[in-house]
């Protein structure tokens, strides 16, 4: 991993989905420091908004940048995307 990542202060376990996005992802097969930090914005909460944030917030918060995380070309997108539909329908319920 890049110096780049280690001075995001994302966790660990986070630091390394940001770099296998970005080798995922690179153009053209390079990793450049420039898209490992696109990279990183993109998985990076909004800091005012974090700020905000607290429990149920920040959790959906959470959620919903991982969720962002799911590409328009995976087979399987509308059936996750149902499955936390159903999830939240059911926890607004009770």
């Amino acid at each position: 991993m890049t110096l780049s990542i280690a001075k995001t202060k994302l966790p660990p376990e986070q630091q390394a989905e940001v770099w296998q996005e970005a080798v995922e992802t690179a153009p053209n097969g390079k990793v450049t420091a420039a898209h490992v930090a696109q990279v990183v914005e993109k998985v990076k909460p909004d800091s005012n908004y974090q700020h905000r944030a607290t429990g149920a917030l920040q959790f959906a918060t959470i959620a919903i940048s991982q969720l962002e995380r799911i590409k328009d070309s995976d087979p399987q997108k509308e059936e996750a995307i149902n499955r936390v539909i159903e999830w939240c329908n059911k926890r607004l319920k009770t």
